[in-house]
């Protein structure tokens, strides 16, 4: 005989158990934990420190999750005394392109992704200018290597405050060569004031044709101006030549045009560095 009330009675109970069987079958994944690691870097001393480039690029080991979005960060030291280009790479593949940093400024990458254990590495490029006359010896900072998650909101923009203006310095002789092929010697300058006395010589020469007394000689900012009146070798007036000339701000080399009392214009460039300090 059929019992419809049992009937019910286990088509629920049934029910239960299928609903009952189903949420147990429901794991939640806990959330990812975000990526942050953070390492100072430095190489105390190039090996070998011949060239702008210091051949060692010191590494930070880190671990992304599933297809992680990381970023990478790099501050530079405070007491860098200039600015240095940094490149990150990951597992020996460049991941940007060479940023500038100066003392205790940050550059970031990117963002790309990654999963599992990789090693990123910092490799740096001198800039000539402040102690920096043409090889890197050391450097060094802190990086960062995060995901979003630990990242937070981005900031908002702020704009990057105005640097000093620069003070061009320099002491000592300077050598010019003119595009007629004219050199000029002058044994003392200091910062962006030429102070003679100057040598002139003819193309090829190697025994000056004229000497010559500096005169009106200054300069602002990158800009400076100086007049050579040249004698011959019997003390005569042999001509006056007014030179006008700018550093270039990013080689710290100077150049400009002189014109002559006849009114013939040449270029000319000087052989020296300028230094940039603030």
């Amino acid at each position: 005989m059929f019992n419809g009330k049992f009937a019910r009675r286990y088509s629920g109970a049934a029910f239960a158990m299928v609903v009952g069987i189903a949420t147990a079958g429901v794991v939640l994944a806990p959330p990812a934990a975000a990526l942050h690691v953070e390492q100072y870097i430095e190489v105390a001393q190039c090996q070998p420190a011949t060239s702008q480039l210091c051949p060692q690029s010191p590494e930070v080991k880190f671990t992304a999750g599933q297809n992680d979005q990381t970023q990478a960060q790099f501050t530079a030291n405070a007491n860098h005394c200039s600015d240095i280009l940094v490149r990150f790479n990951v597992d020996n593949y460049p991941q940007s392109d060479w940023l500038r940093v100066a003392p205790n400024q940050t550059v970031s990458s990117t963002f790309f992704n990654r999963s599992g254990d990789h090693v990123l590495s910092v490799t740096a490029k001198g800039i000539e200018g402040g102690c920096n006359t043409g090889v890197l010896n050391s450097w060094g900072g802190t990086v960062r290597i995060d995901s979003p998650d630990s990242v937070g909101p981005a900031p908002h923009p702020v704009a990057d405050p105005t640097p000093a203006p620069c003070k061009w310095t320099y002491s000592g002789g300077v050598v010019i060569d003119q595009d007629n092929g004219i050199r000029v010697d002058l044994d003392q300058w200091h910062d962006l004031t030429a102070m003679g006395p100057a040598h002139l010589y003819a193309p090829g020469a190697t025994v000056q044709s004229n000497r010559g007394e500096v005169i009106g000689a200054g300069g602002e900012g990158t800009n400076l101006s100086f007049t050579i009146v040249w004698y011959d070798k019997q003390g005569g007036h042999a001509e006056t030549n007014d030179y006008k000339g700018s550093i270039d701000p990013e080689w710290g080399t100077l150049g400009g045009t002189t014109v002559n009392n006849a009114g013939v214009t040449n270029q000319w460039s000087a052989h020296e560095h300028w230094t940039c300090t603030r």
